[in-house]
C-alpha cells in the first residue's frame, strides 16, 4: 500500500514539472475541458519587446485609445509536420478579462519538423491594459482534427503610453488688441514627440463656439519625456470667454480646461 501511493505521488509531480512548459499543459479542447495534452509544439516568451505607437508599416497601436503590445516568441515544432505559426494562430488574454488577437508580426510563417525560431508578435491592447497570458492554437500529435489552444505565461512588463500628454493653461489674459492669450506648459511623457503646430490648437469659447489658429510664442515642439511651454494667442470677439483649449493631429488629441480670466 505504502509502495502504491508513492508511485502516485512521483506520477502527479512528474505530471506537474510537464506542465510548467508551453506545450503539455491544461489545453481547452473548445468544450470548456481541461486535460494533460501532448502538443506537436513547445513555446514560450523570451523578450518583451516594447509597448509603443504604430508598430512598422502596420496599423497596430494606431487609434488613440490602444498601444501596440509586442512580444518576441521562441516556438519549436516537435511534431512530424510542417507547423504555421504566422500571427492569425496566436491570440492573448489581457489583466482585464479581454482576450486580443493579432494580425501583426515579424518571422517565419511555418517551421519545418524539429526546427526553432523566434517570431514576433504585436497585439492591439487597450490602454492600461497588460496583457497576462499568451495562446497559441494548433492541432495535437495523436489528432488531425481536434484544434487545441496551448497557453504560456507573458512575463510581467511595465506599461508606457506612446502618447502621454498633459496640458495646463497657467495664466490666461485679455490684450489690449483684443486678442484672449494663453500661457500652456505641455508635459510630454509619453515615447512620441509633441509637435505645436498652430493649426493643432483649437479653444472652445463660452459662447460654444470653437475658435482656431492662434498665434503661437515657444517652442516648435515637445520632444518625449521632457517638458515645454507655449503661448497662444486667439481672436476672440468681444465679451467672449475662452474654456477650454484642445490638441488634436487626428491620430491623438488631448485637452485642458482655462481658468475663468
Amino acid at each position: 500500500m505504502i509502495l502504491r501511493k508513492l508511485n502516485v505521488i512521483f506520477l502527479v509531480a512528474v505530471l506537474f514539472l510537464a506542465g510548467c512548459i508551453g506545450g503539455d499543459d491544461g489545453a481547452e479542447d473548445g468544450n470548456d475541458n481541461s486535460e494533460i495534452i501532448t502538443f506537436n509544439h513547445q513555446f514560450e516568451v523570451i523578450e518583451v519587446g516594447g509597448v509603443t505607437g504604430p508598430y512598422s508599416d502596420s496599423y497596430c497601436g494606431y487609434e488613440e485609445d490602444e498601444e501596440c503590445h509586442i512580444f518576441v516568441v521562441s516556438i519549436t515544432n516537435i511534431g512530424d509536420e510542417d507547423l504555421s505559426i504566422s500571427p492569425p494562430y496566436w491570440s492573448a488574454i489581457g489583466d482585464d478579462g479581454g482576450i486580443y488577437t493579432t494580425y501583426t508580426g515579424d518571422g517565419l510563417s511555418k517551421i519545418i519538423p524539429g526546427a526553432t525560431t523566434e517570431r514576433s508578435l504585436g497585439f492591439d491592447v487597450s490602454n492600461g491594459v497588460k496583457l497576462t497570458t499568451l495562446r497559441f492554437n494548433s492541432q495535437t500529435l495523436d489528432s488531425d482534427y481536434e484544434w487545441l489552444l496551448d497557453s504560456t505565461d507573458i512575463p510581467s512588463y511595465d506599461i508606457v503610453q506612446s502618447f502621454n500628454v498633459m496640458l495646463n493653461v497657467s495664466a490666461s489674459s485679455v490684450e489690449d488688441d483684443g486678442d484672449h492669450t494663453l500661457n500652456v506648459t505641455v508635459t510630454n511623457d509619453g515615447l512620441l514627440d509633441f509637435t505645436t503646430h498652430i493649426y493643432r490648437w483649437e479653444a472652445i469659447g463660452d459662447d460654444g463656439i470653437v475658435y482656431e489658429g492662434p498665434d503661437l510664442d515657444g517652442e516648435d515642439g515637445v520632444v518625449a519625456g521632457s517638458t515645454g511651454i507655449v503661448t497662444l494667442s486667439f481672436d476672440v470677439p468681444n465679451g467672449v470667454k475662452l474654456t477650454t483649449l484642445q490638441w488634436d493631429d487626428n491620430a491623438n488629441s488631448v485637452n485642458c480646461s482655462i481658468p475663468t480670466y
